[in-house]
């Protein structure tokens, strides 16, 4: 569907080999609980969120591994998992505040550029704001799909599965 080229959200479907009690338990083993507000994740597990024996709610911990330069990306993919035997539905999204937020941000800034443009004809006046809503969209979607394959990755060696066509 075209729709999912322009918004950052993928559907997948994963097999494995494993029993769905095998599959909760490596995902439980390399889960940690979320914070609540803010803070750079330290743990050295592959995922922070919540887990449970039919389902996960996960990111992936970017900052497994580094030493210096800690990240917190808000556009990073959220993986949402669902576990059906030795099947495992996941989709793959941004965090629901982080596309409320930027669906407010893209909307009001297209209408403060509509309006400028309303008042003052000219768009060579007002160019900064005709890119402020393509600055914030390309934004969202560089961050998401600058995690996007390492999160699939990460999952697929976690549960020693691989992507299956819908």
């Amino acid at each position: 569907m075209w729709i999912y080229n322009i918004i950052p959200y993928e559907k997948i479907t994963i097999r494995t080999k494993l029993s769905p009690k095998d599959i909760s338990q490596k995902i439980n083993k390399n889960t940690v609980p979320a914070k609540l507000i803010g803070g750079i994740y330290e743990e050295d597990n592959e995922f922070y969120g919540t887990a449970n024996d039919k389902e996960f709610k996960v990111f992936r911990n970017a900052n497994k591994g580094v030493k210096y330069l800690k990240t917190r990306n808000s556009f990073h993919p959220y993986m949402i998992g669902k576990i059906e035997g030795n099947k495992i539905n996941v989709t793959i999204r941004m965090h629901m505040f982080v596309i409320i937020f930027m669906c407010i941000w893209i909307f009001f800034t297209t209408c403060g550029t509509l309006l400028l443009l309303t008042v003052n004809t000219s768009w060579q006046d007002n160019i900064m704001f005709i890119i402020l809503p393509i600055i914030g969209y390309g934004l969202m979607m560089f961050g998401f799909k600058l995690g996007l394959n390492k999160s699939k990755e990460v999952l697929l060696k976690t549960v020693e599965g691989r992507i299956v066509e819908n």
